[in-house]
């Protein structure tokens, strides 16, 4: 985000704080790049398919700070376990030499630093003190974020069934000759789920709707311009590539002629 006058931010370093939703960081950073002031607000949570917090981002910041003007906006994809602690060690089920650091929840890079040291000391056999923390076997882990753990299990299952339902009618976000440049939509196509897309040239591209990990249907994030899965959140471009797992398989592609 970029104000109009360097000066017109007054909001030097970073600032962490939080917006009362748990799990949710967002921090303000404001100073100058090559010349101009440079301001970024980030922060909050979304799932693979919810644009949403897009538009929270941009509110927010169009209340604060009015005079900024909007010029990009991204997004990472973290991975987070159920308790909230990352998963560093002998993965459980993977053999006796086969190792795991996943769920640093954005703070990889301090995250990494610690995995690191944590994985040398169980490759050499002296283990650290604290290792037991980081087990990805944890099992009073499991118990403690069983509410959660479900909880993710009954949202993936009703978006298997509810996501198939919206696709009859006129399509998750309406029919495809109403796509702009840069939307997608989600329609029936000889009676299967069909994700189509439109560039900005105008042109459409049509795949498969359905992830090829386990079968959930897709949703299109407007702003990566991707096609998400709300279940277990692989990614695909919009021509069906697999972008980010736990997806191997690309999207089998449709004749945007035939919708």
């Amino acid at each position: 985000m970029l104000p109009g006058d360097p000066g017109a931010v007054q909001c030097g370093g970073r600032h962490v704080g939080q917006d009362g939703t748990p799990g949710r960081h967002p921090f303000a950073r404001g100073g100058a790049y090559a010349g101009r002031g440079v301001f970024t607000r980030a922060g909050g949570e979304r799932l693979a398919g919810d644009d949403e917090q897009y538009a929270r981002l941009e509110a927010w910041t169009e209340q604060h700070f009015p005079e900024v003007r909007i010029s990009h906006r991204w997004a990472a994809q973290d991975n987070s376990s159920t308790d909230t602690v990352p998963l560093v060690g002998r993965l459980p089920t993977g053999g006796e030499n086969v190792y795991v650091a996943t769920g640093f929840a954005g703070w990889g890079m301090t995250g990494g630093v610690m995995a690191g040291a944590l994985l040398a000391s169980l490759v050499r056999g002296t283990p650290q003190r604290w290792a037991g923390l980081y087990d990805p076997g944890r099992f009073g882990s499991a118990v403690q974020s069983a509410p959660t753990f479900l909880k993710a299990q009954w949202d993936t299952g009703k978006h298997f069934v509810k996501d198939r339902l919206d696709t009859f009618a006129d399509g998750t976000m309406g029919p495809v000759r109403d796509l702009r440049p840069g939307e997608g939509t989600v329609v029936r196509a000889g009676g299967k789920p069909c994700a189509v897309h439109r560039d900005d040239q105008g042109e459409l591209h049509a795949v498969s709707a359905v992830c090829t990990h386990l079968g959930c249907v897709l949703a299109f994030n407007n702003a990566e311009r991707t096609w998400e899965c709300p279940c277990h959140g692989s990614r695909f471009g919009v021509d069906g590539e697999v972008v980010q797992g736990p997806a191997l398989r690309p999207l089998e592609r449709q004749d945007p002629g035939e919708l």
